[in-house]
């Protein structure tokens, strides 16, 4: 049975998946600190879904008291409930290499997190310029893991050979 509850709440899992993400990415920068290229690309990937948690509360700041507490659709709602289970439950320990954490974050970027922050913009943003920006954003993370990752990692052999760093995280 699909539970229902409000866009508030909606909006609540959404901020909390790009948090979670935020936290994933953190933690890679740590694991793979002693390549600083590969270290600074997790680094910025934290600092955008940062932005985007804030900029979904800055979002849901704006509405109304009734339109924060009208049912959100509850396979939307779902799928975020979900999604916020599987990010914050990525055992990082699973990571053994730089290719397990590329892995992850293509699943994570990949994901429905995506539809989910593309519905709640084109539902309550009112600023077209504002929409085709986020959109253009969220569209660009999957292509910029591919695209502009480290040079010297971008083949699967060469991230296969990077061990995470387990100590850096304790």
């Amino acid at each position: 049975m699909i539970e229902t509850g409000s866009i508030d709440e909606l909006f609540d899992q959404a901020i909390a998946v790009e948090q979670a993400a935020q936290h994933i990415y953190e933690q890679f920068a740590r694991l793979f600190a002693p390549h600083s290229a590969v270290a600074a690309f997790w680094t910025q990937y934290a600092a955008e879904e940062a932005r985007h948690a804030r900029w979904l509360d800055r979002l849901r700041e704006s509405l109304t008291p009734d339109q924060r507490a009208a049912l959100a659709d509850p396979q939307m709602l779902a799928s975020a409930r979900a999604l916020v289970q599987s990010a914050e439950s990525q055992p990082l320990n699973r990571i053994f290499d730089l290719n397990d954490a590329f892995q992850l974050a293509h699943y994570l970027e990949s994901s429905e997190v995506n539809t989910i922050f593309e519905f709640l913009i084109k539902t309550f943003d009112t600023d077209p310029e504002i929409e085709e920006y986020v959109h253009a954003q969220i569209k660009g993370h999957v292509e910029r893991l591919i695209v502009e990752f480290p040079r010297d990692f971008g083949g699967m052999n060469s991230r296969l050979s990077v061990p995470a760093d387990h100590t850096q995280l304790s």
